[in-house]
């Protein structure tokens, strides 16, 4: 199995340097490569289908994808191996906030693309392209959004009709570090794949800010055996992050602990 990534040139070559050092470290082989950008965050994330669709083309056997802002803490390669046999495509189907979860007070969950699966069969291929052709469909009528997440939920919830097997992963495998509290014990104890929400601080409309809790984090994972040269600065030792990571129950900027750079003063 191949672990495949991407990125656009800028701040998220860190990323992809964490990411590398994560799997080279469980002794997974991978292949992340360097993408022009398409334009803004929108676009590049609808680069993800295609990404992904020519590694398919260049490889066989199952291919795994994860956001280049994940960190992989152990080997899950047997994990996915063993789904060869009784899946076509895998992904998490995460329950919390966003997407009418249970911040809006009902129990709806919704698929994240962070990591996903897909089998070396003729299904994943058809899956593929029906990713693709609604990103193409919904870029047709001017609609940019959702073309990495959203379209793929459909394009799944359509195969899910047809002869492609589904197979749901455990929130382990497409951990979000800021929402412990959506997780069972049992997934946020036994972390294998951890998402970082880089777009907190890269996203166009994010440019300028700081996400202290994700700084903290990321300095944890910066202090592995073999240090990321040119990572994020470390927060101020002051930062709880424990403390951080529960204030995120509250959404207001302040109890995220996300606060602009003193260059971009001025945008306050």
């Amino acid at each position: 199995m191949l672990t495949i990534a991407y990125y656009t040139p800028g701040p998220y070559a860190h990323e992809a340097a964490r990411l590398r050092r994560s799997l080279d470290l469980v002794g997974m082989p991978h292949e992340i490569v360097e993408v022009p950008s398409a334009g803004d965050w929108n676009e590049n994330v609808a680069l993800k289908a295609h990404v992904i669709r020519r590694a398919r083309e260049r490889h066989g056997g199952g291919l795994l994808y994860v956001d280049v802002d994940a960190f992989v803490h152990a080997d899950c390669t047997p994990y996915f191996e063993a789904l060869t046999h009784t899946a076509d495509f895998a992904a998490h189907w995460f329950q919390g906030r966003g997407a009418g979860g249970v911040e809006q007070g009902n129990d709806k969950e919704h698929m994240l693309s962070g990591t996903l699966w897909f089998n070396d069969t003729p299904a994943a291929r058809e899956l593929l392209d029906e990713w693709i052709a609604n990103n193409q469909y919904c870029v047709q009528r001017g609609d940019k959004t959702g073309q990495g997440q959203r379209n793929l939920a459909w394009a799944v919830a359509a195969a899910q009709l047809s002869p492609v097997r589904v197979h749901r992963l455990p929130g382990r495998y497409c951990y979000v570090f800021r929402r412990p509290e959506c997780y069972p014990a049992e997934e946020r104890n036994n972390v294998v794949i951890e998402h970082t929400l880089a777009s907190r601080e890269n996203r166009d409309h994010s440019a300028g800010t700081v996400d202290l809790v994700r700084r903290a984090r990321l300095a944890e994972l910066d202090a592995g055996p073999e240090p990321i040269e040119g990572a994020a600065p470390a927060p101020d030792p002051g930062v709880d992050l424990d403390a951080a990571i529960r204030a995120t129950h509250v959404t207001t900027h302040k109890r995220n602990r996300i606060v602009r750079r003193p260059d971009h003063a001025d945008n306050l």
